[in-house]
């Protein structure tokens, strides 16, 4: 959380299932910030849980994209939308 306040970021990308801090809590504490509310925040997950989505939503999630399997990482999809190249 310290790095998004500190520098400028112009999109989140945030997966509900990170290592240290659930993405819904992060989503909240992004939101929290006077300076971040209006930045776009794209939750990436593989949680198939509609409550899970709708609670992103209301956090202040911008949109949801449902990752195809566990593994996907960046996949090809992604690579097209965000042009990265492998």
């Amino acid at each position: 959380m310290r790095k998004v306040t500190r520098d400028h970021f112009d999109l989140a990308l945030i997966d509900i299932n990170m290592p240290l801090m659930d993405g819904l809590k992060l989503i909240s504490l992004i939101r929290g910030e006077q300076n971040l509310q209006r930045m776009p925040i794209c939750v990436i997950t593989t949680e198939g849980a509609n409550e899970d989505r709708e609670r992103a939503m209301s956090l202040g999630a911008t949109s949801i994209s449902p990752s195809r399997s566990k593994r996907a990482g960046c996949g090809p999809s992604r690579r097209r939308s965000f042009k990265i190249e492998s």
